[in-house]
């Protein structure tokens, strides 16, 4: 095994004039408005014209989740 070395990566700098994308603006609003922290804790209720199949719904967030790992995240 070689020993290999690796230069950092060159970051960019912070630039004070790049506007907010749609969802980052979104979620600034949400903290403006809402408890600081808020933006990232979103409750949604849905509703149903008619029940939904348990099966079907578990198996629609499990592929939901199984395509954004994210969405499953707890820190």
């Amino acid at each position: 095994m070689t020993n290999t070395t690796t230069s950092p990566s060159p970051s960019v700098p912070p630039s004070p004039e790049r506007a907010l994308g749609p969802a980052q603006h979104g979620m600034w609003i949400t903290e403006q408005v809402l408890r600081p922290g808020s933006a990232h804790h979103l409750a949604v209720t849905a509703r149903f014209a008619v029940p939904p199949d348990p099966a079907a719904l578990d198996a629609g967030c499990a592929r939901l989740l199984a395509r954004h790992p994210v969405l499953a995240s707890r820190l």
